[in-house]
């Protein structure tokens, strides 16, 4: 038995690099923007409609271009359409990494019929709404990258980064066919032992999912993805003594050894998901 070779770097953008050291998604060296894809700003972007902009894709994704920028906004949301319809026609989405973009008000000019105050900035409703249209018209059930357009200078940066937590425990937890508050549960009882949340509702459905949570198990690298949603400083003593991580056994405290060589008992680790 033979491995196959790998895939071949002949076409121009067959070349790949990690998009950054603490993303390691491989992206074509070129991402084509789309900003253009769309007939709504053709008085002052000019024309790229629906044909042409396909065309350029194709092209693009021919030449192994694999990397897409968009937004909630662009061309009064035909840009994101237009891309999600081209996907779906081509059926390569995961070959795709999409990049996205909220905080534009991308209802704009739609005032007098809705009520759109909250199609924009950096507040959690406007992430929720946009993050779910911007699915809708990708056709899509995930985003390979959502960036904050720009700063509202209203909302706190606290709010924007639990907001953009809470987007990653949604993802695990559609992906689990579960609960948000499921995930939040089983992520503290397999964190550290003799964890008892306290847990309460209005609804008996509230209480069945939290007692779902005691069989949820969280993949190693889900509870890395939970964590890795906001930056978190464990602060001094324990990130000078056992790194950014902070102690998770005597073994870590690395001015011990420099006294020599140890072993220790390992400590006790949480119990984890109930066998169902």
């Amino acid at each position: 038995m033979s491995f196959p070779p790998p895939a071949p770097a002949k076409r121009p953008l067959g070349t790949y690099q990690m998009l950054a050291p603490n993303a390691s998604v491989r992206v074509s060296q070129l991402c084509l923007g789309g900003m253009n894809f769309g007939n709504a700003w053709a008085g002052f972007m000019g024309e790229c409609d629906q044909k042409t902009s396909e065309q350029i894709l194709d092209y693009f994704y021919d030449a192994g271009g694999n990397f897409i920028d968009t937004s909630n906004n662009y061309q009064n949301e035909e840009s994101e359409k237009w891309i999600g319809e081209w996907m779906k026609k081509r059926g390569n989405r995961n070959e795709i990494v999409v990049a996205t973009k909220f905080t534009t008000c991308y209802r704009a000019g739609k005032g007098d019929k809705e009520i759109v105050i909250n199609t924009a900035g950096n507040g959690t409703k406007s992430l929720h709404v946009s993050l779910e249209k911007s699915l809708e018209r990708l056709q899509t059930n995930y985003i390979d990258l959502l960036y904050v357009h720009w700063l509202d200078f209203t909302c706190s940066i606290p709010e924007l980064m639990q907001s953009l937590n809470t987007v990653v425990l949604q993802k695990i937890a559609k992906q689990k066919n579960t609960l948000t508050t499921s995930v939040a549960l089983a992520y503290v009882r397999q964190k550290s032992p003799y964890v008892f949340p306290i847990v309460g509702g209005r609804k008996i459905e509230h209480l069945k999912s939290n007692i779902e949570a005691l069989s949820l198990a969280l993949s190693e690298k889900e509870m890395d993805e939970i964590e890795g949603s906001h930056p978190f400083d464990i602060g001094f003593p324990q990130n000078f003594l056992g790194g950014p991580k902070g102690v998770k056994s005597p073994m870590d405290v690395w001015l011990m050894s420099m006294a020599g060589h140890q072993e220790h008992v390992p400590w006790p680790t949480a119990i984890g998901a109930n066998r169902k």
